[in-house]
């Protein structure tokens, strides 16, 4: 996992506040339930054009601003299970995927962290 400083994070998180879901880029909040729909996501990703998952982050349509990010300190332990699952719940491998950790300010004003995967599109 790739960890950014503030400075490196701070336009990246700007982007973040100002991206809509798309075919490429996609929120997730950090729940038990997230590791599956995750994969499929991040395989979808692989098996077109490739695109962003954003990890810690709301929907836009539930919340707006800075009030989105809830951080992957919320269930650290989904975040561990996506990646070791990354490095073995696909056939063929995707050797495409990459975490990179920002930190950031959280909805309650904490400091925390949002995690970007992003996956390339795969050549299998």
């Amino acid at each position: 996992m790739i960890d950014l400083t503030p400075a490196q994070a701070a336009p990246r998180i700007a982007n973040l506040l100002a991206a809509r879901e798309s075919r490429t880029l996609d929120f997730k909040r950090v729940s038990g339930k997230m590791v599956g729909k995750a994969l499929e996501t991040l395989c979808a990703f692989a098996n077109t054009d490739g695109g962003i998952l954003a990890l810690g982050v709301s929907d836009e349509k539930q919340e707006q601003g800075a009030a989105r990010f809830y951080g992957v300190e919320e269930n650290p332990e989904a975040l561990d299970e996506l990646v070791r699952k990354t490095r073995t719940q696909f056939h063929p491998p995707v050797e495409t995927i990459s975490f990179m950790r920002l930190p950031c300010t959280l909805r309650d004003g904490k400091d925390g962290h949002v995690v970007l995967v992003r996956t390339a599109k795969s050549d299998k």
